[in-house]
């Protein structure tokens, strides 16, 4: 970075060159240049982001209805599927990998895993059920809106190295954008597993999937 005086000094020695050896006609070909630096030098006008503006009645609208979705079972009524857009576009970069090996997209594939879960279970590399004696997760442990982004702090459980049944805390996010109370837009800080299981390299329709188990009837 120059600053305004290495800038004088140096638009000066640009002209004393010009003047002295290479005459009047190389002076008035360098005549643009002190505008030309003034160009260069010049910081541009610092951009400022906005957001759209919102109410704090807004805000609080959207941390309720995500606290509320995401606290519930999954699955279950009232759960985030159940304010996701049709058009929602999900970033977790395991659903866009199926998405793209199905040719189908990232809503289409969310409800796709929905209904193969219990099937492709044993190659998730996460577990779906809780596990005795460790806390239970909590996806709301901290929820912010600024505007209709709503950021989910989640906490998650580990086992101490070498302490059995003892464990630590450490923490997750997921982000949505929302519209009209809908959730349309999704970003977390996940990753592909390795080694990439079959569901992420093979199409489900060529996929070879344990039967389907007989899962309980829903309550009520």
């Amino acid at each position: 970075m120059v600053d305004v005086v290495g800038k004088s000094h140096f638009k000066g020695l640009v002209l004393l060159a010009a003047g002295g050896a290479l005459g009047a006609a190389a002076a008035s070909f360098l005549q643009p240049v002190p505008a030309m630096l003034d160009a260069v030098f010049t910081p541009a006008a610092a951009q400022v982001a906005t957001s759209p503006e919102c109410s704090a009645e807004q805000e609080k609208r959207n941390v309720a209805i995500v606290t509320a979705a995401a606290s519930a079972r999954p699955g279950a009524p009232g759960g985030l599927n159940s304010i996701t857009a049709a058009d929602y576009v999900q970033h977790n970069p395991e659903i866009v990998r199926f998405a793209q090996v199905n040719n189908v997209t990232t809503a289409q594939a969310m409800q796709m895993l929905g209904k193969l879960g219990p099937q492709v279970r044993g190659m998730m590399r996460r577990p779906m059920a809780p596990v005795p004696g460790r806390p239970a997760d909590n996806l709301t442990y901290k929820v912010l809106a600024q505007c209709d982004t709503v950021v989910a702090v989640g906490q998650h459980w580990h086992e101490v190295p070498g302490a059995p049944g003892q464990y630590y805390a450490t923490y997750f996010f997921n982000m949505w954008r929302m519209e009209d109370g809908k959730l349309v837009e999704h970003w977390d800080p996940d990753d592909l597993p390795t080694p990439l299981p079959d569901y992420l390299k093979i199409p489900v329709s060529q996929l070879k999937l344990p039967p389907a188990p007989d899962l309980p009837p829903p309550p009520g």
